[in-house]
């Protein structure tokens, strides 16, 4: 149930005290307005216990925890979801914590937006150059759209050698979903794997997955018994 706890089940330190009260948000304590930069950070995102980072306990546990987990698995970096659900200033501890490289996932199309978390982590997931490969070579809008947003990123003062560069992901739908082309689609993954950037290709892609929404986009490889 939405008004669940969940993770006192697992995590004792984690009681009410340690969870944003939802106060701004809807009924659920959900995010009903988008463009509210409080409700992204204190109201839950699908439904999910939100935790209040602000609070020392909860920052402390959170911070050991990706000390100790890096160490103990030997991670070479990590990649941080939802990162504009939690204060900027967090992430900058949290990345510090872990030691590792660290690229996250901020879910913006907007170069302003995306450029106020500069600098709270390594590196971060290029959303708004993810928009115009999909315009690009999905609907076939000028291909001068690639240069103009590579200037208009590195006016924001974006390093683009040190992004993240993707066509698709678990959010977004498959390429092939709306544009059959698989010669389209070869390009527009020719171009993440070459131009500047830390290419990422999403599973399926060799397979030519063409889901729609999610969970459309999330096929089961034991579908194909791969």
């Amino acid at each position: 149930p939405s008004g669940a706890n969940f993770l006192n089940v697992f995590y004792p330190p984690f009681q009410a005290g340690a969870f944003h009260d939802c106060e701004r948000c809807d009924g659920e304590c959900s995010i009903s307005d988008w463009d509210d930069a409080y409700q992204l950070v204190n109201c839950r995102v699908a439904g999910l216990p939100d935790l209040n980072q602000t609070e020392p306990a909860v920052r402390k546990f959170l911070l050991d925890w990706v000390s100790d987990t890096v160490t103990k698995y030997n991670f070479d970096a990590i990649r941080i979801d939802t990162v504009k659900h939690v204060e900027r200033d967090f992430w900058t501890e949290y990345s510090q914590a872990a030691g590792v490289f660290s690229i996250g996932e901020v879910f913006t199309f907007d170069e302003q937006f995306l450029q106020s978390y500069q600098g709270t982590m390594d590196s971060l997931l290029s959303y708004p150059m993810s928009g115009i490969l999909r315009g690009v070579f999905g609907e076939q809008q000028g291909m001068q759209l690639l240069q103009q947003t590579r200037k208009s990123m590195i006016s924001f003062g974006f390093e683009l050698s040190v992004l993240g560069l993707f066509l698709e992901n678990h959010d977004l739908p498959r390429f092939l979903s709306y544009q059959p082309d698989t010669s389209l689609y070869i390009n527009a993954l020719a171009y993440v794997l070459l131009s500047e950037g830390i290419p990422i290709l999403y599973y399926g892609a060799e397979q030519g997955f063409s889901g729609a929404n999610d969970p459309d986009n999330r096929e089961p490889f034991v579908d194909l018994r791969f």
